[in-house]
Formats: structure tokens, C-alpha cells, sequence
């Protein structure tokens, strides 16, 4: 028989030994399973019982006997813990234990442990479970009991009562006063029913107690007493329909054998009959009268006053500054004639409320006071006539006049009323702003704003246009208020500026005879702009418009339309496109697009002709480009030129680029530098005299001239420190961005194979320089440039690559053939568009270096 898994797994991981206990001073010896602990942690026989300081009886001289005895507790090398007591014989154990007290007997060496109180053996070893020990149980970490031949834990009832047996079936056992039935081969705890049988109607209301609560039988269920119950006693049968009352305020009726709260005047007070009638009654807060057999809760005033009958008809009762009268059963609110008398003039102003209303004695009469239109107002009485109130939201003015709120102005709630007696007062609220008169306007008195002439004395004329006066404008004979817009916009708009645009922020005005307007940026350009002879036919760009000077005056310029110019008498005409981007001229009856020259200079007319403007020139009635060498030709030579994105300086008449200068720091030579894209390069060929390198014809006045002639390895390592040598990739960037520009210095040149430059100057300035043969010979001056690439993929053993410019008609083809090309990217037979090329030459062949600057 093999222990379930998870037991096992108990046994092997856990130090303290399970062991069986089955009443007797047997055990078992047989080890089911390997010993967990290594002899290293054993204790030898002599050793086992030296160590006493775990055990809370260590002072006891008994104890000190017992474990200096030579007796082992295990067999083997089983360790031994230390046991809170020790007894001599099993039956010296103690009647009482708490869990997991351990306990060593020494007549037969066994270790006990307590579990709910009672001794149970501990072994190290758990035995087999089988027929011979069925009903055996051991503590090992916890109760274990063998059934059915499988170990299992033990429950506390078990040890309470015994094991659940076939014989015990129906069986029932008491514990801890709870009352348990042999079920199953297990026990099950009993309900109250199962105890004391089913709450029927026989026995309502009885009690009984069990597993520590008391029950009472209501409605067909065994219930717990609930705090009424415990308080007032159990609500049975006898004691149907009797009130109990709690603290003098709660009240409590038993009803179906159950306390129930109650505040019915029935249930506390009785029935409602002729011997309760003429009283009032007082049930907790409420109060009640029984009247006509049925019980009513009692008025406030019948609460106070007690009850009005025809006993107390007529008769008073007074509560403050109020007086109750008893009337045909009721009390009520006596009248002011009731509570004062007549209105008589000792009684003036006196006030009295009444059926929710409030009167005042005025007049020899008591009159009703209006309602305040607000609720926290007070009434508009004597005592607080010609007081003022004020609302915020909305905001409004009150005054109480003769008994009544009356709505006023501002000027009447903060400088007093306007009355006969004020008539003529002068206020003046603000200083910077025309005061009020009280004056009499038909039958009313009101407060009017007084004029500047009323005020001050002035009259509006010539003197004082354009003048203001506390927020008064003179315009035109009249004073008027200075308005919103004008103190947006910080000027008057009177007859003086009638048609002046102006801009305040990103706003545009427009004074009009009805002051200042809302414009925009075309009228204030044309408005801020003069249109005369001088910008005759010039044009402005408006938003979205254009707009033209023509004859002194400013128009906008609209839509073209085919008809105006491809009919007679359209020639000439101005306009422009849709999207009012572009503008047209109409010539030869077809509308031509007109260049921004137009913008910002005007029309090419007779006035402008020959005039410059940049690098345009007006002639023969239109604008056309001029070459940078016509720009240098009209150009003072003080000045300098901007060409796109490089700068031009005249020195000595002659016109070159503004360059930069590095200079070599191993012979102090001097080149020029020029920054083109994203590469700053030399514009001199280099003259650093290099091993394996040369003049032109080995003369030295050719190196000043033309640089040096190097070998492809002398070439690579002939820059200056910064600089290097460029690769196939940059010198197409260069290439790039000196498109549709002349690179080369033609007065070193044979001649000039396209037929002459217009660009008057050049940018990289190559010069015809020849190159040195690989056998030593040189030839092609003037004919021939060749710049050396630095190391590439295409370079092999004995050839490398350059960029050439060359005079074709005047070297032999095989330099510039087809055969001596080669692209740098290929894909399959296709050349990759911008793949940079180079012309081949064997590495001894001597030609030019232009160095780049090394990128940061």
C-alpha cells in the first residue's frame, strides 16, 4: 500500500516526523521511506538529551534527570526535539493539553503531541496502513488516521467524539454543545430542526437553546432571538397584543408571536371611545385626539393651546406677538382688529401678520403690505420708507416708497432720489463724463443728463471741432458720444478724415460719414500708397488681388477674359488668373504671362526704357533677362553682385567670385575655396610638390599656372591635413549643382567648343592643363583637363579613374571613347540614373588634384 502523492511529497519535505498513536505503548519500527535527515544532523545516543534550552520546563531538577538518562528516543540516527514535559509512564501524561504540547515518555521512549486536547504519538516514520491497524492515528505534522488502507487527516469532532464507524451509523454525539450525527462513515453537524424537530403551529413561541444561541419557533422556522426578544422577553401566545415601551420613547406590540415598532394611537392608547375624548394624548413626539371613534394627530396649535371645544368658544391664547383664537372648534390666527383694535392713530405704523399676509396699521385702516419683489427684502413700511435694495442678478434698482418697492436708476439707488425737494441738484458720478440734473419731465421727477453747453458753456463750432469734452466729440456742429470704435481704433472719424484707412492690429478701418468702418488690406494699401506719375503702371500684390497705379488712382485688377484681348481693342489690356496668382498682358491678341519685375518696378514703358532693375532691363516696351556679364558691365565696381547663391567682387575692373583662402601649412601656398552645395573645394588645381609628381614640360612656371601633374598613389596622399581627395560621388554633386554653369577658365583653353560662354565668369575654373603620359612624355595643353578620383570599386592593379574636360576635334577619341567610361552603379546592362562616371587611365599617367574639405 503507497501513501497518496501529496502526502509523500508532506513527508519527505517536512522535519517533524508524522506519527501513529493507537493507544498503547506499541510502535511501529519499520521505515517506510528514507531517513530526510544526513547523520551530520543526527544526535549519537550519549548526546541526545544534552541540549534542554528549547524545553519551557528546563529548570525542573526532574527534568534534568530524565535527559541525562542514556535511553534513545529514535532508532538509528533519528533526531530527537526537546518536549515541553516528561513522564515517566503513558498513563502519568496530563488530563489537559493545549495543541501541539509535546510530551516524552521514557518507559517506552515515545514523543507525544497535543491536539484539541487530548495525546496523540508522534513518529518519524509513518507505518503502512492496512486491516491490523485500520482506525490508527498518528501525529506527523498533523492528525493522521488510517481507513480504508489510506492514510488521511484526522478531524477535530473525531477526536471529540470518536471515529463515524459502521456500527455508530445514526449515531448522534455531543461537542463543544453541538450536537453531531454518524452519516456516511462521517459525522455531520445537526440543525435545530434535526435536534428539536420542525417549528410547527403546536408549538409557536417555545424556546430552546442550542450550540450557544437561544431560538424561538415563529412563523414555521426555528429563529434566533432577536434584540426585542432578549430585551422584552419571548412574544408568545399569552402575551398577544401587549405593548412594552422602550426608554419612554419607542414602542413595541406583540403581534404573531413577533415584536413589531409601533406608533399607532390603537396598539399604545386602545380603542377610540367617549372616555378619551376632550384630551389630548402624547404618543413619543406626536400628539393625538380621539374624535368621532377614530384618533387624529393633533394641530400645533391644539398641541399648545389644548383642545378648542365648545367649552373654550371664543377665547384666546397668545404666543409671542401672536393671538389664537378658539373658533367652532378651531384654533385660528386672531385679526389686527382682534389682536389690536381699530387702526387709531396711537396704533400708526404698527404691523401685524395675518393668513400669511402682513398689514399695517396706515391711514386710520389696516391696509395689506405689497409682497417685496424679492425674498429677502423686508417690507416697504413707515420705518424703512426711502430706503433703497439692490439685486445683482439681473440688476436692479428699489426704493420703498410710501408703503411700496418701486423700481428706480442707478443714479437714483446711489446719489439719492429725485424729488421736489432736490429739484435742480446737479450729480456727477463720473469725472470723466457729463453729470445729471434733477429736473421735472411732465408730472414725474427724474434725473437728465446735462449737454457740454449746459455743463461747461461750450458751443460746438470751428473752434472746438475735432475737440472732446468728459467723452463728447465736436463733429460738425454737434457734440456726440465718443464711440466703441474709436477708442479701438485711438482717432476720432469727423468731417476732417472722412476716406483715411487706417490698420490697428490686424484690423483695418475706413472712416465714413458714419464713422469708422470695417475695411481691409487692399484699401489701406491703396489708401497708404501714393498713385502718381513716378509708380505710374506699377502693380502691388493685394490680398487676393492685384493692384495697378494707373493715371493717379489705385484699381484692382480682375479675372482675364478671352473676349478683351482676342477682339480688336483688347491689346494691352492687364489681367490676371483665377486664382489671382499670376498676371497677364495682352499681346498679339493672346493673353502672356508678365514677370515679377512688373511687380515690384511697373510696366516697361518709354519712361523706364534702358532702365536696370536687377537682372532685368526694361527695352522695346518689355522686361528681358540680362547675362551676369551685362550685369557687370553696368555695375560700379564698388559694389558687389549677388548671382544666386554666390557673390561676385570687382577688384581692378575685373569681376571674380568672393572666394575664401586656405593655405598649406607644409610649403605656406595659398588656394582659393569656394563653398558649392554641401562641399567647400579648391578652385586652384594643387601644387604641393609630391613624389612622383611634376611641372607640365617639367618647367616651373607651368606648376603657378596649372598645379602639379601626380600618379594616381601620389594623389591619393597629396591634400592637406583637412582636406582629401574627392571620390566619384562628390564630384557628382559638384557637377549637380554647377548645372547649366561654365566650369572651365576659357582663356586657357585652344578654343571654346560651344561657341563662346554668356556667363562672363566662371565658377570652378578649369584650365586646359595637359597631362604626363605614362612614358614620361606630355602633351594635349590647352586641350585636355584630368582631375584624379580617389580609390573606387572600378579601381584595379593598373588602371584608375578621373573626370576629364577635354577639346574633342584636337585628342585622339580613345580618351573620351565609349570603351573608357565607366558608371559606378550597374544594374544588370542598366546604368542607375545620377550614377556618377569616370574616364580610365592607367595609375603612372600624370594628371591634376582638386582637394574637398573634410565634412565635421
Amino acid at each position: 500500500m503507497r501513501l497518496p502523492a501529496a502526502l509523500v511529497y508532506a513527508f519527505l519535505f517536512t522535519a517533524t516526523a508524522l506519527v501513529g498513536c493507537g493507544g498503547d505503548d506499541s510502535n511501529y519500527g519499520t521505515n517506510l521511506f528514507d531517513n530526510p535527515f544526513s547523520s551530520e544532523q543526527s544526535l549519537s545516543s550519549s548526546a541526545k538529551y544534552s541540549s534542554s534550552s528549547s524545553s519551557k520546563y528546563n529548570s525542573s531538577s526532574s527534568v534534568d534527570k530524565v535527559h541525562s538518562s542514556s535511553s534513545s528516543y529514535f532508532n538509528g540516527t533519528e533526531q530527537l526535539y526537546s518536549a515541553d514535559t516528561t513522564v515517566k509512564y503513558l498513563s502519568d501524561l496530563p488530563d489537559s493539553c493545549s495543541d501541539y504540547d509535546k510530551a516524552y515518555v521514557q518507559k517506552n521512549e515515545k514523543l507525544y503531541r497535543c491536539m484539541y486536547g487530548k495525546w496523540f504519538q508522534e513518529v518519524h516514520k509513518i507505518p503502512e496502513c492496512n486491516e491490523k491497524n485500520e482506525w490508527t492515528s498518528y501525529f506527523r505534522n498533523f492528525l493522521y488516521v488510517c481507513q480504508d488502507e489510506e492514510w488521511r487527516e484526522m478531524t477535530e469532532i473525531e477526536v471529540r467524539v470518536g471515529f463515524c464507524t459502521k456500527s455508530k451509523q445514526g449515531k448522534t454525539a455531543t461537542a463543544n454543545g453541538v450536537s453531531y450525527i454518524c452519516d456516511s462513515l462521517s459525522w455531520e453537524k445537526q440543525t435545530v430542526t434535526d435536534v428539536f424537530g420542525e417549528c410547527k403551529d403546536a408549538n409557536a413561541g417555545d424556546s430552546i437553546f442550542y450550540s450557544g444561541k437561544s431560538y424561538v419557533c415563529r412563523k414555521g422556522n426555528w429563529n434566533p432571538l432577536s434584540s426585542e426578544e432578549k430585551e422584552f422577553g419571548i412574544c408568545t401566545k399569552s402575551r398577544s397584543g401587549e405593548v412594552v415601551n422602550e426608554n419612554n420613547r419607542y414602542y413595541y406590540i406583540c403581534k404573531d408571536y413577533a415584536w413589531t415598532s409601533t406608533t399607532k394611537p390603537d396598539d399604545i392608547l386602545g380603542k377610540c371611545d367617549n372616555t378619551k375624548t376632550d384630551s389630548i394624548f402624547r404618543i413619543s413626539s406626536s400628539s393625538y385626539v380621539c374624535e368621532s371613534g377614530t384618533w387624529r394627530t393633533a394641530t400645533s396649535a391644539e398641541t399648545s393651546y389644548g383642545l378648542c371645544n365648545a367649552k373654550k368658544q371664543d377665547s384666546t391664547r397668545t404666543s409671542g406677538s401672536y393671538k389664537y383664537v378658539c373658533d367652532k372648534g378651531t384654533w385660528r390666527l386672531a385679526t389686527a382688529e382682534e389682536y389690536y383694535g381699530a387702526c387709531t392713530d396711537s396704533l400708526k405704523d404698527i404691523t401685524y401678520s395675518y393668513d400669511s399676509k402682513l398689514y399695517a396699521c396706515y391711514n386710520l385702516k389696516w391696509n395689506v403690505l405689497p409682497e417685496p419683489p424679492v425674498s429677502s427684502m423686508a417690507y416697504c413700511t413707515k420705518k424703512n420708507n426711502g430706503s433703497t435694495y439692490r439685486t445683482t442678478s439681473p440688476r436692479t434698482y428699489y426704493a420703498c416708497i410710501n408703503y411700496q418697492w418701486t423700481t428706480i436708476d442707478s443714479l437714483s439707488y446711489y446719489y439719492g432720489l429725485c424729488i421736489v425737494d432736490s429739484l435742480s441738484h446737479r450729480i456727477y458720478p463720473n469725472k470723466d463724463s457729463l453729470g445729471y440734473e434733477c429736473k421735472k419731465i411732465s408730472d414725474t421727477y427724474q434725473w437728465v443728463r446735462m449737454t457740454i453747453k449746459e455743463q461747461f458753456g461750450l458751443e460746438c463750432d470751428a473752434t472746438t471741432q475735432d475737440t472732446m469734452v468728459v467723452g463728447q466729440v465736436c463733429d460738425n456742429g454737434s457734440w456726440r458720444a465718443y464711440n466703441s470704435l474709436e477708442k479701438t481704433v485711438g482717432k476720432f472719424c469727423t468731417n476732417k478724415n472722412l476716406g483715411e484707412v487706417i490698420k490697428k492690429g490686424s484690423n483695418y478701418y475706413e472712416c465714413k460719414s458714419t464713422g469708422w468702418a470695417t475695411s481691409n488690406e487692399n484699401a489701406y494699401i491703396m489708401y497708404t500708397t501714393p498713385c502718381n506719375a513716378d509708380n505710374d503702371s506699377t502693380f502691388m500684390k493685394g490680398k487676393p488681388v492685384f493692384l495697378m497705379c494707373s493715371e493717379g488712382k489705385w484699381s484692382m485688377v480682375v479675372g482675364t477674359s478671352v473676349q478683351y484681348c482676342g477682339v480688336s481693342g483688347g491689346e494691352g489690356n492687364i489681367g490676371c488668373d483665377e486664382e489671382m496668382t499670376q498676371l497677364y498682358q495682352c499681346q498679339n491678341r493672346s493673353w502672356v504671362s508678365l514677370d515679377s519685375i512688373v511687380l515690384k518696378k511697373g510696366m516697361c514703358t518709354q519712361k523706364r526704357e534702358g532702365k536696370i532693375v536687377g537682372f532685368k532691363k526694361c527695352e522695346n516696351g518689355a522686361w528681358r533677362n540680362i547675362s551676369l556679364k551685362e550685369k557687370f558691365e553696368v555695375t560700379p565696381c564698388s559694389e558687389k553682385i549677388t548671382y544666386g547663391e554666390y557673390t561676385y567682387i570687382c577688384s581692378g575692373g575685373t569681376w571674380s567670385l568672393d572666394y575664401t583662402y586656405l593655405k598649406d601649412s607644409r610649403d605656406q601656398k595659398s588656394y582659393r575655396a569656394l563653398k558649392v552645395g554641401e562641399q567647400t573645394w579648391m578652385i586652384d588645381n594643387l601644387n604641393y610638390n609630391a613624389t612622383n609628381s611634376w611641372c607640365y614640360q617639367n618647367i616651373d612656371r607651368n606648376c603657378d599656372t596649372y598645379g602639379r601633374l601626380y600618379t594616381w598613389d601620389a594623389a591619393k596622399t597629396a591634400c592637406p591635413t583637412g582636406w582629401h581627395l574627392p571620390d566619384a560621388y562628390e564630384y557628382r554633386d559638384l557637377l549637380s549643382s554647377l548645372a547649366y554653369t561654365e566650369i572651365r577658365d576659357l582663356d586657357y583653353w585652344q578654343q571654346d567648343p560651344y561657341g563662346g560662354s554668356s556667363y562672363g565668369v566662371t565658377i570652378f575654373e578649369l584650365r586646359g592643363t595637359g597631362i604626363r603620359t605614362d612614358n614620361g612624355t606630355f602633351d594635349y595643353d590647352r586641350r585636355l583637363a584630368g582631375l584624379w578620383y580617389k580609390d573606387s570599386s572600378l579601381t584595379n592593379a593598373d588602371t584608375a579613374y578621373a573626370y576629364i574636360k577635354y577639346v574633342a576635334s584636337t585628342i585622339p577619341s580613345e580618351y573620351y571613347s565609349s570603351s573608357n567610361i565607366h558608371h559606378f552603379e550597374i544594374v544588370g546592362n542598366t546604368v542607375v540614373r545620377n550614377s556618377p562616371a569616370g574616364y580610365r587611365f592607367t595609375k603612372e599617367t600624370g594628371l591634376n588634384v582638386r582637394c574637398v574639405k573634410d565634412s565635421k
